[in-house]
């Protein structure tokens, strides 16, 4: 029974964290892949009822999920982080990656060293957060209510279901190429002296981008429409009239540059109010770090992660005090990323990322390495240490030994931090990044922010002007960057994922299909570049 769920935790963690190093490449969203685990497992399971006792199924439930999502957000990590250094420094992410052994192993260390002193911050506040305060870590509860609900497994045909169509309609396209891989909607053509580009719906993608759209709804639809409404009529048409010098591509990039300055700016007017927030609340609490219990285990094995931190910051030649600086502000981001997902289910890791990567070249001049380490270890530090807490929170709720829940939850990093490497390097070399299918906006927003002085700086205040007006109509303009940025099809099928959900009551009663639709593409993609 052991060796059952072991074998099927390590299987859904190489799935999660292979889905979502290709979504949040191909996408500038990182969804909680939680749900899709649990009706997942909840099908593997059923197929071995008769080796797994009744009393056991929600246990092997709860585990298996939690042990395969820190792969998930750890991919999301290094997915919106990672590929930074590619758009800032080519040439030396090339080089990297023509050396394989050398670049899966520096991800697989980098994932390790980062998920461990995730591990560490979450061990620290574990009590404080659970027991003190009693957070609701809404993900852990939503996955706690899934497992007991009792049409849990009508929910799971509903996504086998999904995964059946989504696969027939890629056999019937890839196999016997009955529906073609390309459709092209509109052809390239010209109207009021203004060129609008041709639009070409990839098929094989259609799937997936239609679900992803679907399970985040309005949220992502409308800003994504204005995005690309903008792009189509506004900012085209500014290009082709008064920057006709520029290329597009340059003029791209200055205009989305301008959106990406003012939404960092605003991010560190707000930081010192968050600050205070923070403090006042840790003194409401009576919160004394200096007094606070630690076992000797616990002091082991703090000391044991800071000497792979520090021994992994020296390796890429950060100072001293750019060390203390990385770790220190690692340890504070993270614990105010877990009490964002305590309250609301969310973890913002790229405003954090940022917050403390800008001041760390301005400071200590951290290189577009070190630049790039820096915003990875805060993402998948702060995002792995959040969804552990969900983890923990569903162990408490449905009294489930802590310590049996950790060591999945270590299981899950360990397997996750062995495979990142070589998904990225399969995942990079079939599809390129920077390309059609691996954009990367999220690592794009970043490079932007870090080069933006090397742009037209016309078209860069355009850009600003731009994003104070999205701010004003209360339209998110990091939503809308993605509409800009990516290519029209992506954007029109990810929108139309959202309007859908517009003819439903309750889109939540449909994730069950969409996440089938979502998985079986997913997979389909990623098993092409192994083929």
């Amino acid at each position: 029974m052991e060796l059952l769920l072991i074998f099927i935790s390590i299987a859904l963690s190489l799935f999660s964290t292979a889905v979502m190093s290709y979504i949040t490449m191909a996408t500038p969203i990182g969804p909680w892949i939680e749900p899709t685990l649990v009706l997942l497992a909840t099908i593997i399971f059923r197929l071995f009822s008769r080796v797994i006792e009744p009393k056991k199924f929600t246990l092997s439930l709860a585990l298996s999920t939690f042990c395969a999502s820190i792969g998930g957000i750890l991919a999301t990590g290094f997915g919106f982080s990672f590929p930074t250094l590619y758009f800032l420094a080519p040439n030396l992410f090339n080089s990297w990656l023509s050396r394989p052994f050398f670049f899966c192993s520096i991800l697989s260390i980098c994932a390790f060293v980062a998920g461990c002193f995730a591990f560490l911050v979450a061990g620290f506040f574990q009590d404080k957060l659970l027991n003190e305060e009693k957070m609701a870590f809404p993900v852990g509860q939503m996955v706690s209510k899934m497992i007991m609900a009792q049409n849990q497994m009508r929910k799971s045909l509903e996504l086998v279901f999904g995964i059946i169509i989504t696969t027939v309609y890629l056999f019937l396209q890839k196999i016997y190429k009955i529906i073609p891989q390309t459709f092209c909607l509109i052809a390239k053509t010209t109207a009021a002296k203004i060129n609008f580009p041709s639009i070409l719906l990839r098929l094989d993608q259609m799937p997936m981008l239609i679900a992803i759209g679907f399970i985040t709804g309005h949220v992502i639809a409308k800003p994504l429409a204005v995005g690309l409404f903008s792009k189509l009529f506004l900012i085209n048409p500014l290009h082709q009239f008064y920057f006709p010098k520029l290329s597009n591509e340059d003029f791209m990039m200055a205009f989305a540059s301008g959106l990406t300055l003012y939404g960092a700016i605003m991010g560190f007017l707000d930081l010192p109010k968050r600050i205070k927030k923070s403090l006042s609340k840790a003194k409401n609490n009576k919160f004394d770090f200096f007094t606070y219990k630690l076992s000797k285990t616990f002091i082991l094995s703090a000391l044991i992660i800071l000497s792979f931190s520090i021994a992994l910051l020296s390796y890429f030649k950060f100072s001293i005090l750019g060390q203390i600086y990385l770790l220190a502000l690692s340890f504070i981001c993270t614990y105010q990323l877990m009490l964002i997902a305590g309250e609301m289910g969310i973890a913002p890791v790229g405003r954090f990322a940022t917050y403390v990567m800008v001041p760390g070249m301005l400071i200590f001049g951290f290189n577009f390495v070190q630049a790039t380490l820096t915003a990875l270890f805060i993402e998948v530090s702060g995002g792995v240490a959040s969804d552990i807490m969900f983890g923990r929170k569903m162990a408490q709720i449905s009294n489930i030994d802590q310590r049996k829940m950790i060591a999945y939850q270590w299981l899950g990093l360990l397997i996750s931090s062995l495979s990142i490497g070589f998904i990225f390097y399969f995942l990079i070399n079939y599809f390129g990044l920077g390309s059609y299918q691996l954009f990367a906006q999220k690592a794009q927003s970043r490079a932007l922010l870090i080069n933006f002085t090397s742009f037209n700086i016309y078209a860069l205040v355009l850009g600003i002007i731009f994003s104070i007006i999205l701010t004003y109509i209360r339209v998110n303009p990091v939503l809308v960057l993605g509409g800009l940025l990516m290519q029209i099809d992506y954007s029109l099928m990810l929108i139309l994922g959202g309007l859908l959900t517009y003819f439903v009551k309750e889109k939540e009663d449909y994730y069950p299909f969409w996440s089938g639709v979502f998985a079986a593409n997913s997979i389909w993609m990623f098993l092409r570049t192994l083929i």
